[in-house]
């Protein structure tokens, strides 16, 4: 998947949540301007970066052959971004 391609996903998920950028900055300890560049696809996020955002929305990052996200609940649950 492409940076701008999870950003869309990141967004797309926080939107769903009606969680604003500055919400989710709290939630992650990132700033709006990240996030706002990263959504666009402007930025690129370390994977320790894309951790912390990931798990606000209660996922776990799963980086391997298959990669994807996964809830942290239903671990059988798989959740593509």
């Amino acid at each position: 998947m492409k940076p701008a391609e999870i950003g869309d996903k990141i967004k797309e998920m926080r939107t769903g949540r009606g969680w604003t950028l500055a919400q989710l900055g709290r939630k992650t300890r990132l700033s709006k301007s990240f996030l706002c560049e990263f959504e666009r696809g402007g930025r690129a996020a370390r994977l320790v970066t894309l951790e912390r955002i990931v798990r606000a929305f209660g996922l776990y990052l799963n980086i391997g052959f298959s990669s994807g996200l996964k809830s942290v609940d239903n671990f059988s649950q798989r959740v593509k971004i």
